[in-house]
């Protein structure tokens, strides 16, 4: 069992592959944005075009993928109420990293994870100034790498993992905003 078939797993690849492609222009490695390039959200997070390119990108291509599945994304969190209720749901971060990618860092990923029963069970994390993607699909016990040279490694799933830990959550090292990623995860238990 997966919890994609083969054919929505390479649309999947293709989008995320697509939607990092959508950031390249607006980042320059090494060399930090500023002026006009980098605007302030509701939330005093920062936001940049590559942030709405890569966002208008992933949007678009799940819709016509997936057209039954609502997306939560951090460019848009009007619906996440109502989306985190769904029996599945899309949870996007269109550029995870903005800061580092604000920056001229590398470190920045585009992020797609399909949610059921709130818990994610197929996820995609690409780093496209890295041109590295990683992949893991729950259901069939799965994760890979697939580098810029386009070689694919398995890496191990953790056996015997206790569910009733809590989720394991990764966040960058200048999230700025502990309050909007305890909102995200709507007091579901963390490991520690």
């Amino acid at each position: 069992m997966t919890a994609v078939n083969a054919e929505q797993k390479q649309a999947l690849i293709d989008l995320i592959i697509k939607a990092g492609e959508a950031t390249l222009p607006h980042w320059t490695p090494a060399e930090k944005l500023t002026g006009d390039k980098v605007q302030t959200k509701g939330d005093n997070s920062p936001i940049t075009q590559a942030d709405r390119d890569a966002h208008a990108v992933i949007m678009a291509g799940l819709k016509a993928i997936f057209p039954d599945i609502p997306v939560i994304s951090e460019e848009d969190e009007a619906h996440a109420p109502e989306y985190l209720k769904a029996e599945r749901f899309f949870l996007v971060d269109p550029v995870d990293g903005t800061k580092e990618f604000i920056n001229g860092c590398k470190e920045f990923t585009v992020n797609i994870a399909l949610c059921r029963a709130g818990s994610p069970i197929f996820g995609l994390v690409y780093a496209p100034a890295l041109e590295t993607l990683w992949g893991g699909d729950v259901l069939a016990q799965g994760a890979w790498k697939t580098d810029a040279d386009k070689r694919t490694i398995a890496l191990p799933m953790p056996n015997g993992r206790d569910a009733d830990a809590g989720l394991v959550v990764v966040a960058s090292l200048s999230h700025a905003n502990q309050e909007a990623l305890d909102r995200l995860l709507g007091g579901r238990k963390v490991a520690k």
